[in-house]
């Protein structure tokens, strides 16, 4: 099958256009799944007084930790 180079243009420009439009649609999304990984990865509790630390707490990815040690053993 022979491709006029017309036609080669065409198909190039939609593959671009396309790729495009999906990247486009994408990233809202990747930046909400950023936050959410950032927001799971790490939660800083914010201190009331100077002399009270910053410790870190995140229930959820002990809970993801353990819960995924048991279903892949």
């Amino acid at each position: 099958m022979k491709l006029t180079p017309e036609k080669q243009n065409d198909i190039a420009k939609h593959v671009e256009d396309t790729y495009n439009d999906y990247s486009d649609r994408l990233t809202p999304r990747k930046e909400r799944m950023l936050y959410i990984l950032e927001e799971y990865s790490t939660f800083r509790t914010p201190t009331s007084d100077k002399w009270t630390p910053d410790f870190k707490v995140n229930k959820a990815h002990e809970i993801v930790q353990k819960a995924t040690a048991k279903i892949m053993s």
